[in-house]
């Protein structure tokens, strides 16, 4: 559970191991440092061990050295604490992996996030095939494996030959007070704003509402478009924020406002809170953070059908969906709601409605506990990988 838990995976878990706590359960948390040294502290109920740093290139090197510390600090709190009742972590970068391995005595969970070969595909990039290994080895030690859509899991269950009766369905969610109670600061950009929220990154479209930014500006031409998310570069070097910046006339260009990652959760949920519109444009997604938060700040998404959000998305119930080869009919659906923000409105309200009844942190945990208890009480833990 990093400081930050601004967004992605380190938000969900924050959210998830509040949630866990809060409900009676006694929760430890080991994540990374920003900086060298141990920190051990208690927040919400929950230990968090922030320790140590590890170099992110190259990939194979950063995660084997990630296991290893895992495995150092998780020997330190058996000696120190005694066992825990179960072990879970995302498939990212196979972190448990030496302590299923070496330590067989505590069942495991394994909760898909993005895997490295699914990441990279969607990014047009070759996946590391070591680094996959570890990642699908780490699974396959599991005694289950939860995922949040069942589309998803399958995906990544057949990639990896891991048998179908170890795959759970367990809904992501958020911490609805964590949204409430995020105070409202200054903007870097004034209304109106259609909004970006993500990496930056062709995997995730920001080029997609870049497409569509010149037929909105030619009917609401008063609209700003803000990005708020790491940027990257291409193969060639040029960022994605340069190459949209150049794909459209300057006149649209000037309104292009880029955020970088978002280091405040206040600004970000004061971002999402004052949107006209959110866009989501991903070729594949779960149920993503930045969907999760946009909904519950009761704005109006516009967003592909992918394996998350149609669990989500009623189209023109609560959100719309939009064809990502088809810029014209994303630009025809933001325009529409600019035009008409009661609708705007009400789409909001049964977007937040959605979150409320079944995609909180709260329901999460719920679910979350009965498949822990499903991994105690039954030897699935005892199985041997898969070759």
């Amino acid at each position: 559970m990093p400081k930050t838990a601004i967004g992605g995976a380190a938000a969900l878990y924050t959210d998830l191991a509040n949630a866990l706590a809060k409900s009676g359960h006694e929760v430890t948390v080991f994540s990374g440092n920003p900086h060298s040294g141990l920190e051990i502290e208690q927040n919400n109920g929950v230990r968090n061990i922030r320790f140590g740093t590890w170099s992110p290139r190259p990939r194979l090197l950063a995660c084997s050295r990630r296991a290893f510390d895992v495995a150092r600090r998780y020997r330190k709190e058996i000696a120190q604490s005694g066992h825990f009742d179960i072990i879970e972590s995302p498939e990212l970068g196979a972190e448990p992996l030496i302590i299923k391995v070496l330590r067989r005595d505590c069942p495991t969970t394994t909760r898909l996030i993005t895997p490295h070969f699914m990441l990279y595909s969607m990014n047009q990039r070759e996946p590391l095939v070591l680094v996959d290994w570890l990642e699908r080895t780490n699974a396959n030690l599991s005694s289950l494996i939860l995922c949040d859509s069942r589309t998803w899991g399958m995906d990544i269950i057949n990639h990896w030959r891991i048998p179908e009766s170890r795959l759970r369905t367990c809904p992501l969610g958020i911490d609805l007070s964590r949204i409430d109670n995020a105070k409202r600061i200054p903007r870097p950009i004034e209304d109106p704003y259609v909004l970006f929220a993500g990496r930056m990154t062709l995997a995730k479209g920001p080029q997609v509402l870049a497409a569509a930014a010149s037929a909105i500006h030619e009917r609401h031409p008063e609209v700003k478009f803000a990005f708020a998310g790491m940027d990257t570069r291409l193969m060639g070097g040029e960022t994605v924020s340069e190459m949209i910046k150049r794909s459209v006339p300057p006149d649209v260009s000037r309104l292009f406002v880029f955020l970088g990652f978002v280091k405040s959760w206040d600004l970000l949920v004061t971002l999402y809170r004052n949107a006209a519109v959110c866009v989501k444009a991903d070729v594949r997604s779960n149920h993503s953070f930045d969907t999760l938060g946009q909904m519950a700040c009761e704005r109006a998404l516009v967003c592909t059908k992918t394996e998350g959000t149609i669990d989500m998305i009623e189209h023109g119930s609560n959100g719309y969906f939009f064809d990502r080869e088809n810029p014209a009919q994303l630009s025809e659906i933001i325009n529409t709601l600019l035009g008409d923000p009661g609708l705007a409105k009400t789409i909001g309200r049964r977007a937040r409605e959605t979150i409320e009844r079944g995609f909180t942190s709260h329901h999460c945990a719920k679910e979350s506990v009965r498949f822990y208890e499903e991994a105690i009480t039954e030897p699935t833990h005892s199985h041997k990988p898969q070759q």
